[in-house]
């Protein structure tokens, strides 16, 4: 008896479980039929830079100023100012000068050399209307970049540099600002210091024309432009282990500052092999120095060294007049292949099809609509896609159906769809 129960109580439970497994397997199944619920994202205008971030050298031409004479350095111009043959550029006071009278020469000499460059730099802007303009549009270029990143510390940076090309270009152009001291007055208070405490100063001229750097590092000696054609990975590791040095007095007969080469010069840097592709010596590319200045610098391959241990040398020649990179031997770098522009999807949204078209699905009118895209390029977590693809009717440019517009609501869940199906 108690056999035949205990047979029994098994079967009851048996076919308890069996219907309890249909009954979760019946409410999933409905769940996830009643589910709508999606994840999206807006199509917006934006870009993507492919870019290798490369520390490096700058490889140029430059010529030391000497002194003959010993003390304290002080510039008469701006570092990475242009400057011409023979000109007043810096000046030596010699002896013991007290801390604070030294300070009030260095305002002094800082505001004399900040109203020559607002008065002199212009001219040379103005014999080479292209360049001023190209520097202008970069620096637009920067700001729109910078806002789009939601920079903040960037984007200030980039305003100041434009307002002070478009000053430049007012001033090329006859529209100068009232300058509130003048040459003559500063150097008039100057000389009365000079007098007052009796003290010497030996001047020091630019030997030839070019951009006019206050100091010197140390780096000069090899980083010589006739070097670059046959440089290696291990020369370019040799540089590294040079220390920097910082000339706080000028010594007699020893580089006390120096004039750089401003027309051409060269980025050096040390890049993974496997990163050169598809760049060959002849590519264009564009330099960021992110850590000095947001300015673009247009630049062309010159020089890729023989492949050592998965490393090579690459180097870069430019003429883009950046005068806070003038001073600087050792710079990072963005080095930018290219910049693609289009819509800007995140990656997940993109689907490859069984019939191997690639597209993503939009959200219209509350159903799902597959659209081909054309991918410009796969940064990992986002991509750009082609704006749109138009079509033209007697001379009319219009957007087609199936066309991606910007701020198109895009899918990026997982759940598959029919086109057509619907969402919400």
């Amino acid at each position: 008896m108690k056999t035949k129960k205990k047979g029994n109580f098994k079967k009851i439970a048996i076919k308890a479980l069996l219907i309890f497994a249909g009954i979760y397997l019946v409410i999933n199944v409905i769940n996830a039929a009643m589910d709508n619920t999606v994840t999206i994202t807006i199509a917006e205008s934006g870009f993507l830079e492919d870019a290798i971030g490369l520390d490096g050298y700058i490889f140029r031409t430059q010529e030391f100023i000497y002194s003959s004479v010993g003390g304290v350095l002080e510039a008469r111009r701006l570092d990475g100012e242009r400057v011409s043959r023979g000109e007043h550029v810096a000046t030596v006071y010699m002896g013991v000068i007290p801390s604070e009278v030294l300070e009030q020469l260095r305002q002094i000499n800082e505001r004399i050399a900040q109203s020559i460059d607002n008065t002199t730099r212009p001219d040379l802007f103005a014999q080479d209307p292209i360049a001023i303009q190209r520097q202008i549009a970069e620096g637009t270029s920067a700001i729109i970049e910078a806002a789009y990143l939601r920079d903040g510390e960037r984007l200030a940076r980039a305003r100041r540099n434009l307002d002070d090309l478009i000053e430049k270009r007012n001033f090329a152009m006859g529209i100068a600002p009232e300058q509130e001291e003048t040459v003559a007055q500063l150097e008039r208070q100057r000389q009365e210091i000079e007098t007052r405490y009796g003290i010497s100063r030996s001047d020091l001229r630019a030997p030839r024309a070019g951009a006019f750097v206050s100091s010197v590092d140390g780096l000069e000696e090899y980083l010589t432009i006739d070097r670059i054609s046959s440089l290696l990975p291990a020369d370019v590791d040799e540089l590294s282990q040079k220390p920097l040095v910082h000339n706080t007095e000028v010594i007699p007969g020893r580089p006390a500052a120096k004039i750089v080469d401003n027309y051409r010069w060269y980025f050096v840097a040390i890049i993974d092999t496997r990163r050169i592709h598809p760049l060959r010596v002849g590519s264009n590319v564009t330099l960021r120095f992110f850590d000095a200045t947001d300015v673009l610098v247009e630049g062309t391959v010159t020089y890729i060294s023989q492949d050592v241990d998965g490393r090579s040398v690459i180097a870069v020649s430019a003429r883009g007049y950046v005068d806070s990179v003038y001073g600087l031997s050792r710079v990072s770098v963005d080095l930018i292949r290219r910049t693609y522009r289009g819509l800007r999807v995140e990656t997940a949204a993109i689907r490859v099809l069984e019939d191997g078209r690639t597209g993503v699905f939009i959200l219209r009118n509350n159903r799902a609509w597959f659209r081909e895209v054309n991918v410009l390029h796969n940064a990992g977590d986002w991509s750009i896609i082609e704006e749109t693809r138009r079509d033209t009717i007697a001379g009319d440019i219009y957007l087609r159906e199936e066309d991606v517009r910007v701020f198109d609501e895009i899918i990026i869940s997982s759940r598959e769809f029919e086109n057509g199906d619907l969402v919400r």
